[in-house]
């Protein structure tokens, strides 16, 4: 079985949800210690398109953002994108 989980992360200016994407690493693994090794975990955000501004802006600290989730197999996606639907629905069906 596989168990996805997808957090939508809404946020318009400077404030505290931002952290929560650096969380997602710990959450996804608390997810798999309480489902145990039968289930597999797959996580994804998301994110507004103030989020997708930071998270896309060329500086350190989100390109370090964006290797931690990629190394933790954490997908990321922009609600407001035209074909998020399409990704998503990828996504939920791989």
């Amino acid at each position: 079985y596989t168990l996805k989980i997808l957090e939508k992360k809404e946020q318009n200016r400077e404030g505290s949800v931002e952290t929560k994407l650096w969380a997602g690493p710990s959450l996804k693994r608390e997810y798999q210690i309480v489902c145990g090794e039968e289930i597999q975990v797959e996580y994804a955000f998301c994110l507004s398109p103030f989020l997708k501004n930071k998270m896309v802006s060329g500086k350190k600290k989100y390109n370090i953002l964006g290797q931690i989730l990629k190394e933790n197999n954490i997908e990321v996606f922009f609600g407001k994108d035209e074909d998020y639907f399409t990704k998503l629905n990828t996504w939920i069906h791989t």
